[in-house]
């Protein structure tokens, strides 16, 4: 419930993420080079059927990094664009 998944781009850009493949809905936290969280999609819908076409979750802004953390994880955090993340490089 506390862990996620980190996205590092080389360069802030239009971000467009898909769930194809995905056995649950997730949170994405699209972030941009100053760690400010720039956009939010809760609730991510899987996109499971293999032959269909599945649609993108797009940053709506320019984005360096996205976060992708379990459903639900945003409204129990009390998480707004604007908020910031910081990064520490722990093992």
């Amino acid at each position: 419930p506390n862990k996620g998944m980190w996205f590092v781009f080389e360069d802030e850009s239009m971000l467009h993420f898909w769930m194809k493949g995905m056995l649950m809905p997730l949170d994405i936290l699209y972030v941009n080079s100053k760690g400010k969280i720039v956009s939010i999609i809760e609730a991510a819908n899987p996109c499971a059927e293999e032959n269909s076409l599945c649609p993108t979750h797009p940053s709506g802004t320019p984005a360096q990094y996205a976060l992708e953390v379990q459903v639900g994880f945003v409204k129990a955090h009390k998480i707004k664009v604007g908020d910031r993340i910081t990064v520490s490089e722990e093992e």
